[in-house]
């Protein structure tokens, strides 16, 4: 009989194509080979309570119960990035065809495109809730626009990276669960929800773009 667990927080595990990928692994506290059930998520791993209301009668910390959460979450962020450099990396800019966006085929100009877009649109939603503001996500507003060469797109690209981390930093900082956003398929969500759906987002994009080129 199982009379205790044993929780391995974060667990790292390197993946045929070189992305990192991390796990919470819980087992029975013993040396015994168990069945193992594998669930994946791409939100954030951690069992967390729902954001609620401080009692503005006593002195409630409402970031007590999850900040604990953000240094794993950047850790996670940071190897997106990886990732995506790793996407990156050698990729001849002079043979990328400018697009549109209403192109239907996803070339690697549009992966390039769409990301500087959405790293941009998510550093304005990451600040506004760092700072208790709501803002209307849409990553459309961030287009760099049609017929925009490729090297000037990974120059946006590269700008965008750098601001969006910072973003990342300052909503961990000034991180209150109260402070949300709605999305369209995820409903509400806070600054921490926020970063673990783009973290997944990121990294599919990142695939996108070595299955394009």
């Amino acid at each position: 009989m199982v009379t205790s667990i044993r929780a391995d927080r974060d667990v790292p595990m390197a993946t045929r194509d070189g992305v990192t990928l991390r796990a919470d692994v819980y087992r029975p506290d013993d040396n015994d080979p168990h069945t193992a059930i594998l669930v994946r998520t791409p939100y954030n791993e951690a069992p967390r309570e729902e954001p609620r209301m401080a009692n503005p009668d006593r002195n409630d910390d409402p970031t007590a119960r999850t900040s604990a959460d953000w240094p794993r979450l950047k850790r996670r962020v940071d190897d997106v990035r990886a990732d995506w450099r790793d996407a990156f990396q050698g990729m001849d800019l002079a043979r990328l065809l400018p697009g549109r966006r209403t192109d239907d085929v996803w070339t690697a100009w549009h992966v390039l495109n769409h990301t500087a877009a959405y790293l941009d649109a998510a550093s304005d939603m990451l600040d506004a809730l760092a700072q208790g503001e709501t803002v209307d996500y849409s990553a459309a507003q961030k287009w760099l626009g049609d017929g925009v060469a490729a090297g000037e797109i990974a120059a946006a690209l590269e700008r965008a990276w750098s601001r969006y981390l910072n973003a990342v930093g300052r909503a961990s900082d000034a991180y209150d669960p109260r402070a949300t956003v709605t999305h369209v398929t995820a409903g509400t969500i806070d600054a921490l929800g926020w970063v673990t759906m783009g973290a997944a987002h990121l990294r599919k994009h990142a695939q996108r773009l070595r299955d394009a080129t």
